[in-house]
């Protein structure tokens, strides 16, 4: 079960910067397939769930999401 480690957000958004988009939707995936395995009640203190926030931060995914909320 992924539950929250000692997880760094500034590192990991470090990381995230110096990723191409392939890695970045490639990473998403495999977050989103991680996230399955995540009992609901320990979402909250999930490290997955963590790094997914910080990904949707980046500015190709958030510009990815935007632009899918305008077509809803």
């Amino acid at each position: 079960m992924a539950e929250r480690q000692d997880f760094d957000a500034a590192e990991f958004a470090d990381d995230l910067a110096t990723m191409t988009d392939e890695e970045l939707f490639a990473l998403m995936q495999t977050l989103e397939e991680e996230s399955e395995d995540v009992a609901v009640d320990v979402r909250e203190t999930s490290d997955v769930f963590a790094r997914m926030v910080c990904a949707v931060s980046h500015p190709t995914l958030s510009a990815l999401h935007h632009h899918f909320l305008e077509g809803l």
